[in-house]
């Protein structure tokens, strides 16, 4: 049977599977023009922290074929994550300038090309600033990650470009322009690098999902419980939210000052020492999950930390899954396991899990986009 005659539902779970196999997608781009169609665009769809010799190559198709940069729907590069400089310094692709001359033609070219990206992730090296390679781009995100802790004086011009955005990460600094009340009214889901950052977004919005990350200049535990109060709404905005996560490479707040602010809070990700003692959580009526991940506040024995996963079962009635993640003395080293337990499954954990796969249960609790 000719391709063409094949029907499409047979093939496209393929191209689906192959997702992040780009070899794969472009072999078959270049061998059927019949199935062309259907693999560019699973091709370009998704385009994550690709090397550099793969980046020089899109830049060079993307602006020159419309066509294709406009099926380029998610784009993310963070430099720290990918394999961005690995490739010879004999290939004649690497000098010292490749940095410099990547953020200030390849990536602002590749950007306005994308016309219609919906999520967008940027990270360069070491968080340094870049915001100008936003500068006339015509996508509407949904989504947008921006990695930079520098002041960054394009970012909030560019912001609102977006009333579309339903997810935000950003990091604030208090020399940056405040957004107005009128800007980014569609939020839901915001990730905050910091204190600062969560008091300029979350009041006046209908943010129901956040992720603190805590940083080494925000409020101790007793400093939150007298800053809360001092600006207007932010109490309420706390009150707003379903999903938490709170917590990260620096200490932060201990998450018992937040608790009364958290009346409809259903799923929570403790990370690091975010927090005191779980039996704390016995004040959040509405809580259906929970991840501790960091240095363990459960015994090491099995027996012990099943009684005290029954107590929380116990006092929180709605409570319906608890994911322990199991980590070492060092706080630098994360072991990748994570014991599931689940009310009424008996006196052992029913599985052990990935700590990424027991995020994505708790996102489909809480209806995180």
């Amino acid at each position: 049977m000719a391709f063409g005659k094949i029907p499409s539902e047979l093939y496209r779970p393929i191209f689906w599977h192959l997702s992040q196999d780009l070899k794969s997608l472009a072999a078959i781009c270049l061998s059927s023009s019949a199935l062309r169609a259907d693999a560019e665009a699973r091709l370009y769809e998704q385009l994550v922290d690709l090397d550099l010799r793969t980046q020089l190559l899109l830049h060079r198709t993307v602006t020159t074929l419309p066509r294709l940069a406009q099926l380029v729907r998610r784009y993310a590069h963070r430099e720290e994550w990918s394999e961005f400089f690995q490739v010879p310094i004999d290939s004649g692709l690497v000098d010292k300038d490749i940095d410099k001359r990547f953020w200030e033609i390849h990536i602002p070219e590749m950007l306005r090309a994308f016309t219609n990206l919906k999520t967008l992730i940027l990270r360069r090296t070491g968080g340094a600033e870049c915001a100008e390679v936003l500068t006339g781009c015509q996508f509407q995100l949904n989504t947008f990650s921006w990695g930079s802790c520098n002041t960054e004086i394009y970012l909030m011009p560019f912001l609102e470009t977006q009333p579309q955005l339903v997810g935000l990460h950003v990091f604030w600094r208090e020399d940056m322009p405040m957004p107005s009340s009128n800007d980014l009214r569609e939020l839901i889901s915001f990730v905050a690098s910091s204190f600062y950052t969560v008091v300029v977004f979350l009041p006046g919005r209908n943010i129901q999902h956040l992720s603190w990350e805590s940083d080494i200049e925000d409020p101790d535990q007793n400093e939150l419980v007298r800053e809360i109060p001092k600006y207007p709404g932010l109490g309420d905005a706390f009150r707003n939210l379903i999903s938490l996560c709170v917590g990260g490479y620096f200490s932060g707040p201990s998450f018992e000052a937040l608790i009364p602010f958290l009346p409809k809070l259903e799923v929570l990700e403790i990370r690091g020492t975010a927090i005191q003692s779980p039996r704390s959580l016995k004040d959040l009526p509405a809580l259906r999950g929970v991840l501790f991940f960091g240095p363990s506040f459960f015994p090491d024995d099995r027996g012990d930390r099943k009684k005290l996963v029954d107590e929380l079962f116990g006092q929180n009635t709605k409570l319906e899954f608890i994911f322990t993640a199991i980590q070492d003395g060092d706080t630098m080293l994360w072991y990748a396991t994570t014991e599931q337990w689940e009310r009424g499954t008996g006196s052992n954990p029913t599985r052990i899990i990935d700590p990424d796969d027991a995020r994505i249960i708790l996102q489909d609790m809480s209806g995180i986009p």
